[in-house]
């Protein structure tokens, strides 16, 4: 029987979460996101913590049910009240951290009551990451890597695993495999062509013309998941919307989620978008007229290839909210990232990854696994066996 996985998204907000401090402070300024998510705060799905995510994996004979944790940030304690009830979550077998940002690992010490009482919910929680994460995290909290036992204190039995950056991490039975990005550095924030060339070794990637190659039976990428808090504009650290469609179409993959919002616009706008971006791709030609760039839709995108970041990141408070504006700040972030050819003739290619949606709080996807010996050969075999909203979400 084949195994089945789970993905619940515990977040999908930026470092600050929605709803924003400034909103609250500032009710004359307060932004429609904010407005319902301080209206709706159990249901809204404009409330959204730091990104993270869990994987569950259904019961199998060698390894049992697991659950996996990818990052607890600042955010962890309020996302383990709302969905862990829901997910039936009561401990975690393996936390991985990705990086060294407190919207990644802020809410480690939270876990600390975990470990507490006579009858504790688990004795200890093993923890994977790299060399450079660990190494981090400790230069600012030592106390969470402790050389020996202390009778005065009941430290977090934190058990951390240092992985190699470039090999397959083999966690409760699930493969994970890691891959380098640009994150946080001064005017930085792409994919190296480097990790592409790997991740072609693993998976299929679809030509520019958006065919496969037949003699290489690789499975396809059923799901990704995509940085989205650049927004519209160039960011010194996170993707924006048209580098996010750019990655997505280059991966192929079958559907494709955003997370990392800022507060702003809704995610009723964003879905809205996103749905008419998939149905009418022919309406985000390049534009000579307007002084933006025309890069191809396969660009390698080069340290020393770079604009400077847009003054319009401060983003203004007078901004209009309004679906209007917001189509035309996406098509405009679109723009920058077509091809001349794709602009004149969009229909001509094959363009995988136009499945793009807004993820939220709670939404879980469940998917069949591979079976030993099958490829994933066509681009269209979904896995996904179902995408289902959280109780009580009102979309």
């Amino acid at each position: 029987m084949d195994r089945t996985l789970s993905l619940t998204f515990l977040g999908t907000g930026c470092s600050s979460a929605n709803p924003s401090t400034n909103c609250l402070l500032k009710p004359d300024e307060r932004c429609p996101a904010c407005a319902d998510a301080f209206k709706h705060p159990e249901t809204s799905p404009n409330v959204r913590y730091n990104t993270s995510a869990v994987v569950q994996t259904s019961h199998s004979c060698e390894q049992g049910s697991k659950t996996i944790l990818i990052d607890c940030g600042k955010t962890f304690r309020e996302s383990v009240f709302k969905w862990f009830p829901q997910r039936n979550i009561t401990r975690i077998d393996a936390l991985i951290l990705t990086h060294a940002h407190t919207d990644a690992y802020g809410g480690l010490d939270d876990i600390r009551p975990w470990f507490q009482g006579a009858k504790p919910l688990q004795e200890h929680l093993d923890i994977y990451c790299t060399k450079l994460t660990r190494d981090a995290i400790y230069a600012s909290f030592p106390w969470y890597f402790p050389s020996k036992k202390k009778s005065s204190a009941k430290l977090p039995e934190f058990m951390w695993h240092v992985m190699p950056d470039n090999d397959d991490w083999n966690i409760c039975g699930v493969v994970f495999s890691p891959f380098h990005f640009h994150h946080g550095r001064v005017d930085v924030n792409w994919i190296p062509e480097a990790e592409w060339a790997r991740l072609a070794q693993k998976v299929a990637l679809p030509s520019l013309d958006g065919r496969y190659d037949d003699e290489r039976r690789l499975p396809h990428l059923q799901l990704a998941i995509l940085d989205i808090t650049g927004e519209f504009h160039e960011s010194p650290a996170h993707f924006n919307l048209g580098q996010a469609i750019l990655c997505s179409r280059r991966l192929g993959a079958l559907k494709t989620y955003l997370t990392g919002f800022l507060h702003g616009y809704t995610h009723k706008t964003w879905l809205d978008w996103c749905k008419m971006f998939q149905d009418r791709p022919g309406d985000v030609p390049s534009s000579k007229d307007e002084n933006l760039r025309d890069k191809p839709l396969w660009w390698k995108q080069l340290q020393g290839d770079r604009r400077p970041v847009s003054q319009a990141n401060s983003r203004n408070h007078n901004r209009q909210w309004t679906k209007d504006e917001f189509f035309r700040l996406a098509l405009s972030s679109i723009r920058h990232w077509e091809s001349e050819a794709v602009g004149s003739n969009p229909y001509h290619l094959h363009l995988h990854g136009k499945h793009v949606r807004p993820a939220y709080d709670g939404l879980t996807i469940e998917w069949r696994e591979w079976g030993t010996g099958e490829h994933g050969h066509s681009a269209h075999e979904d896995r996904i066996v179902r995408e289902y909203r959280p109780q009580h979400a009102t979309l």
